[in-house]
Parts: C-alpha cells; sequence; structure tokens
C-alpha cells in the first residue's frame, strides 16, 4: 500500500499541469509587490493624465475668456483696451492656438497706429508662433512685407511679399500680393521680375481684378526697357 502511494505521489510530481500550476503560484506570491507597484504606477499615471487633460481644458477656456474680451475691444477700436487683453492672453496662455492669434492682431493694431517698428515686432511673433497648417504665418508675412513698405525698405518688403506669395495657406491672397511684387519690383527697377509677376496674373483665370492692370503695366515697362 505505501509502495503505491508513492508511485502515485512520485506521478503528481512529475505531473507537468501540476507543476506549472505550482510555479505559477509561486511567481504570483514572489511577484505580487512588483504586480502592485505596477498597478499602482499606471493607476497615477491615469490620474495624472486626466488631471493634465483637466488643466488644458481649463487654459484654453481661459484663453478664449481673455481673447473674447480682446476681440470685443478690438471690434469698439478701443486699441488700449484690446493690447492689454491680447498680451494677457500671450504671456499667459503662449502655448494656446489663441495666442498666434493675438500677436497678429497686435501687429495690425500697430500699423493701424503707424508703429511700423511695432508691428513688425508682433507680426515676426505671429510668424514664429503660428502652425504650420494655419493660415496666420502666412497672413504674418504679408502683415512684415506691407509694414517694410511703409517704412520706404523696399527689398525687405519683396523679400516678405515673396515668401507670401509661395505660402498655400494663403492662396487666396496670392493674386493680390503678385501685383504688389510687380509695382515693387518696377519701382526699384527690377523690370524683369516685374514683368515676370505680370504675365504670372495674367495667366491665372481667378486674378480677375489684376489682370487688366497687370495687362498695363507689361506695357509701361517694356515702353522703358525701350528707352
Amino acid at each position: 500500500m505505501n509502495i503505491q502511494y508513492s508511485k502515485k505521489k512520485e506521478e503528481m510530481r512529475k505531473d507537468p499541469v501540476m507543476d506549472l500550476m505550482v510555479k505559477a503560484k509561486d511567481f504570483a506570491q514572489n511577484q505580487s509587490q512588483i504586480l502592485l507597484i505596477v498597478v499602482g504606477v499606471v493607476l497615477v499615471s491615469l490620474v495624472g493624465y486626466w488631471a493634465y487633460n483637466g488643466m488644458q481644458k481649463d487654459k484654453l477656456s481661459k484663453a478664449q475668456d481673455v481673447f473674447g474680451k480682446a476681440m470685443i475691444a478690438y471690434e469698439k477700436n478701443d486699441f488700449s483696451a484690446a493690447t492689454s487683453a491680447f498680451k494677457e492672453v500671450i504671456e499667459s496662455y503662449p502655448q494656446s492656438p489663441h495666442a498666434a492669434m493675438s500677436a497678429f492682431l497686435l501687429g495690425d493694431i500697430g500699423a493701424k497706429m503707424n508703429n511700423f517698428d511695432d508691428a513688425i515686432s508682433w507680426y515676426e511673433k505671429a510668424s514664429r508662433k503660428a502652425s504650420k497648417t494655419s493660415f496666420i504665418e502666412g497672413a504674418a508675412l504679408e502683415g512684415l512685407a506691407t509694414n517694410y513698405e511703409s517704412k520706404g525698405d523696399i527689398p525687405k518688403a519683396i523679400e516678405c511679399f515673396e515668401k507670401a506669395a509661395a505660402d498655400p495657406s494663403i492662396a487666396y491672397r496670392t493674386s493680390s500680393i503678385r501685383w504688389k511684387l510687380a509695382l515693387l519690383n518696377e519701382e526699384i527697377k527690377q523690370y524683369d521680375k516685374a514683368l515676370s509677376y505680370c504675365s504670372q496674373i495674367v495667366s491665372d483665370t481667378s486674378a480677375q481684378m489684376f489682370r487688366q492692370k497687370a495687362e498695363n503695366l507689361k506695357i509701361e515697362i517694356e515702353n522703358k526697357k525701350a528707352l
């Protein structure tokens, strides 16, 4: 009887299923502390993620509120109050999408007040802050070009207009920008470049507002070149 019992016991010891179960139990007991730590880290990460999202939403909501107040003042031409609020958006919520637009509108306010250097500074900030998928970078480049032109820095104005013309996010402004480039190049006697922009306008079916002007300028430039 004892021998038979011992054989069964020996067979159980060699049973692979039982062996696996024992090992699994031992592993769970030995690793229970680690498993608890892992679970704890996951829970803390989830709580942190939810808290971070909540904070981001709260910041975005606050940025929207301040930006909304700034826009109301801007629409009323209360540029002092608008400037203060736009600056608050940029300083307090620099990562929000409202920061780039605030910088752009501060540039616009500077231009309206004939503070061209101030306008240029803000347009440069707007261009740096802008998302590559937004229109703000291209619009800021056009703003820069206009203010450099107002200052009399025609080469710099041309440089910025050329960058703006190449920006697909403001493609609806391309014909207008090309017209400015034609005029500015004609002004500094870069006739071939001016003629090139005129030709681009004439061949552009969406540039009806500027096609006749471009045709006329081409004739003027050809006459000047013939002298």
